[in-house]
């Protein structure tokens, strides 16, 4: 549409003319910013989650990307092993609850058990499994092929 002004021609915009800029009106950032989170639920499953077990940087990432994912709003799980030398002397595994919840699953030509215990701490669920390594490997095997 074109509007004759001043003897000049100017293309409109509903109300605006060419060159004029719309001023958007300014609310609470917080508030905006409230409406647009999105959270998660995030499971890691790792042969290593630092403090627990560690023996390089694997270990480092799912013991800190965990927690400030849930500092994010996020819920997040972490599941690991707990190794042999984890027991409720050991400093590391103190605070964990044993969940007296025992499962077997087949494979490798017989049963496992597997029992569980948890954690809740800096916002992140810590869940600790008892079984052997090949176990675990052949659990995250399964988890990789079907994501």
């Amino acid at each position: 549409m074109r509007a004759l002004h001043a003897g000049k021609t100017a293309e409109t915009q509903g109300n605006l003319r060419s060159g004029e800029v719309e001023k958007p009106e300014i609310g609470n950032a917080e508030e905006e910013k409230a409406q647009t989170i999105v959270t998660r639920n995030i499971v890691f499953v790792t042969s290593e989650a630092a403090p627990y077990s560690k023996t390089g940087g694997l270990a480092d990432v799912c013991g800190s990307l965990p927690i400030a994912l849930a500092g994010r709003g996020h819920r997040v799980m972490v599941i690991s092993p707990r190794y042999i030398h984890g027991t409720a002397a050991d400093s590391k595994f103190s605070s964990a609850v044993d969940l007296d919840n025992t499962i077997k699953v087949f494979c490798f030509g017989g049963a496992q058990e597997v029992g569980f215990y948890h954690e809740y701490r800096e916002g992140v669920d810590w869940v600790s499994t008892s079984f052997s390594l090949s176990f675990f490997l052949f659990v995250l095997g399964i988890c990789y092929f079907w994501i």
